[in-house]
């Protein structure tokens, strides 16, 4: 599931080197997509640290 976000991205990040105005756009992308993968390794941290 994450993959495919992730290769959306990437393809929309290629597009938006060659259109300036989606550079924003890829930026708020690439920050969202920071959090959502932090707050997953939260979640799989914790989930191991419960297992131990």
């Amino acid at each position: 599931m994450n993959f495919i976000l992730i290769s959306k991205i990437v393809q929309r990040s290629e597009k938006a080197v060659a259109e300036p105005q989606t550079l924003v756009n890829y930026k708020m992308a690439m920050s969202v997509l920071a959090l959502v993968a932090e707050r997953d390794i939260k979640k799989t941290t914790t989930r191991k640290m419960d297992k131990l």
